[in-house]
């Protein structure tokens, strides 16, 4: 009868805890973008400039956009490109991107980390 007694506010706490765990971090995509975001810069985040006609013809087509169809890892691979400078502004615009893209903070911990450590190898 005791053993009932005390495993239901085990069991309630264990559950407490589960639910105050960080999330799961990244998946390996995440991962991937996060490197090559690391390995982009933040120079990759001007626009294309559009190319008129002569220099279409001297210069061939313009290079491919840099960003990337999906606007949540866009959002990650902007920060881990931005987290290298670490007082730009475009640090602290991609962080605020990245909350909106639906990371939370232990994700973009985790990439800021990631990035500075590469930065610095």
């Amino acid at each position: 009868m005791a053993h009932a007694l005390t495993s239901a506010p085990l069991r309630a706490a264990q559950m407490n805890a589960a639910e105050s765990a960080p999330p799961a971090g990244l998946s390996p995509l995440e991962w991937r973008v996060v490197a090559m975001g690391r390995a982009d810069g933040s120079g990759t985040f001007a626009p294309a400039r559009a190319r008129d006609w002569l220099s279409h013809m001297f210069f061939g087509p313009p290079p491919a956009a840099h960003a990337l169809a999906n606007a949540r890892l866009e959002a990650l691979r902007r920060l881990a490109a931005s987290a290298q400078d670490r007082y730009s502004r475009a640090a602290a615009d991609a962080t605020a991107a990245a909350r909106a893209a639906g990371y939370n903070e232990f994700q973009i911990a985790a990439v800021v980390a990631a990035s500075r450590a590469g930065a610095r190898a």
